[in-house]
């Protein structure tokens, strides 16, 4: 019976991208910045409207390294039957900004969470009904009614001015809009609409023998994820008879295999190969 595979196996080690010594580069932090203002853009409509009482906030800025799946390239020595090299096995460095602001709010909760969706979508984006947990949306757009009063709205980007992202790599916006309203004494809240996204941050992601997933906080304020909707609406619901939660979500930074922002040292990350 002849042999399927090597003998032996020889994998080289990887280097994991320096993320505090990206984080500190002057290309990073005026990106940063602008990705900081990006948002708050966002927001300053629903923060100037006289009706909304803006009640809690957080903000959750971090940055991760995803290890690659498997090896960049891989060397049989002996015909394929004795040793095989693998080596540069690659991770991907993204920076994260998630900001959530909840209001307060009185009156007809339709109507007014219309003219949230309203605001928002004055700035370019396009929102849509959530119908379950697992993000799927309505096909209607533009909405025109809201039939619960606890529910949520997904968005997706579409103005023609790109959001602050260095590097970007494939394709589409790196942003999204969730948008989740509640009411007081809510009796039996929809499961679906409780929770706000969770950023993938810190979830026991790595697997033993493998490469490791390595998280970077550079800003991180209010609850520790995942946010429930009737916990984060606590203080505007004390005052008010609704509340309505609006979280930003942008990836600032991201790098692929094989490239680098210009300006970035070669340090901070290693080529894959």
């Amino acid at each position: 019976m002849g042999l399927s595979g090597p003998l032996f196996t020889w994998s080289l080690p990887w280097w994991p991208p320096n993320l505090e010594r990206l984080a500190r580069t002057r290309q990073f932090r005026e990106n940063r910045s602008a990705a900081e203002g990006w948002i708050e853009r966002q927001l300053a409509p629903l923060r100037a409207a006289p009706w909304l009482d803006p009640a809690a906030a957080y903000v959750y800025d971090y940055g991760t390294s995803i290890p690659g799946r498997g090896a960049r390239w891989r060397m049989n020595i002996g015909g394929g039957s004795i040793l095989r090299v693998a080596g540069g096995v690659y991770a991907l460095p993204h920076f994260y900004r998630h900001v959530a602001v909840v209001f307060g709010f009185d009156g007809d909760l339709s109507s007014r969470i219309l003219d949230v969706i309203g605001l928002i979508e004055q700035s370019g984006w396009q929102l849509r009904l959530q119908k379950n947990q697992y993000g799927i949306t309505d096909r209607q757009w533009p909405i025109r009614a809201i039939a619960e009063s606890n529910g949520a709205a997904l968005g997706t980007w579409v103005a023609a001015e790109e959001p602050p992202c260095l590097a970007q790599g494939g394709e589409g916006a790196p942003c999204s809009t969730h948008v989740v309203w509640t009411s007081r004494d809510l009796p039996d809240p929809n499961p679906a609409y409780t929770t706000l996204n969770t950023p993938p941050y810190m979830q026991g992601r790595n697997v033993p023998d493998r490469p490791t997933w390595s998280d970077l906080p550079l800003e991180f304020s209010g609850p520790l994820p995942p946010v429930e909707i009737g916990d984060f609406a606590a203080p505007a619901l004390e005052l008010h008879e609704h509340a309505v939660a609006v979280l930003i979500e942008l990836t600032y930074f991201v790098c692929w295999p094989g490239q680098r922002p210009r300006g970035i040292p070669k340090r901070s990350i290693p080529r894959p190969w």
